[in-house]
């Protein structure tokens, strides 16, 4: 299910507060809003899910989200948001990009994609995916090795540059 979002304060609010340096994805205060703030200080921490957080008016907000506003010049809504290259502390503005929720739970590399199951006196392996919130059955096979390649090719068949 889609996350709920809140509201994140205008791009003329963000641009007042924040520089961003688009090699790196890091933002520094340009103002210094609250006393634990210091004018070109890094802004943010790494949260126990591994992403950038940083709070705004006591608000927490996540680092890519405020980067993606701060870059198009408007708050990005519902819209789902996706680090191209998986690594969630990389806020360069080209390694975040736009996606649905199924794009975004496709680009997650711990995944089997298999199971085992026992047929009769036969072990197989069972292989779905998951599209639009339908299980899609790829079929039974002899070895994990196989199911697992069956996966990743019906991974990257169906969701395209969003598989890893």
């Amino acid at each position: 299910m889609a996350k709920q979002y809140k509201p994140l304060p205008t791009p003329e609010e963000l641009w007042d507060l924040f520089a961003l340096n688009p090699l790196t994805g890091k933002l520094f205060w340009r103002s210094n809003p609250s006393n634990s703030c210091t004018p070109d200080g890094l802004v943010g921490y790494t949260d126990k899910r591994g992403y950038i957080q940083l709070s705004i008016k006591r608000q927490k907000y996540l680092a890519h989200r405020i980067i993606r506003a701060w870059v198009d010049g408007k708050d990005p809504g519902e819209t789902e948001l996706d680090h191209a290259d998986r690594n969630k502390c990389n806020n360069q503005p080209w390694n975040i990009r736009a996606c649905t929720y199924s794009q975004n739970q496709v680009n997650v590399t711990n995944v089997k994609g298999y199971c085992r199951q026992i047929i009769g006196k036969k072990v197989k392996y069972v292989t779905r995916i998951m599209v639009n919130k339908q299980s899609i059955f790829l079929g039974h096979f002899g070895t994990a090795e196989e199911a697992r390649t069956c996966y990743i090719e019906a991974k990257r068949r169906l969701f395209g540059e969003f598989a890893p």
